[in-house]
């Protein structure tokens, strides 16, 4: 699975890698969100995973037009 592959080759060892979740909604739609300690580094990945080799085949397999990436400061948390 790409999206495993991409866990592996670049997402956990960027700098601040938190954890990632990976989820999909019955109608087929995905979220990928993925935390990282602060957003400077968050904003360093989104730019790398765009010219990230290692990432190529986990980007071709998704519509450029279906991508909608924000970032969010995270308020609180509950485990």
């Amino acid at each position: 699975m790409a999206a495993a592959d991409l866990e592996v080759a670049f997402l956990c060892d960027a700098p601040g890698f938190v954890r990632r979740t990976l989820a999909r909604r019955p109608d087929g739609a995905w979220l990928d969100m993925v935390e990282r300690t602060t957003l400077d580094e968050d904003l360093a990945a989104a730019d790398a995973i765009l010219i990230e080799t290692s990432a190529a085949t986990f980007m071709r397999a998704i519509d450029p037009a279906s991508i909608k990436m924000n970032h969010w400061n995270i308020e609180r948390k509950t485990n």
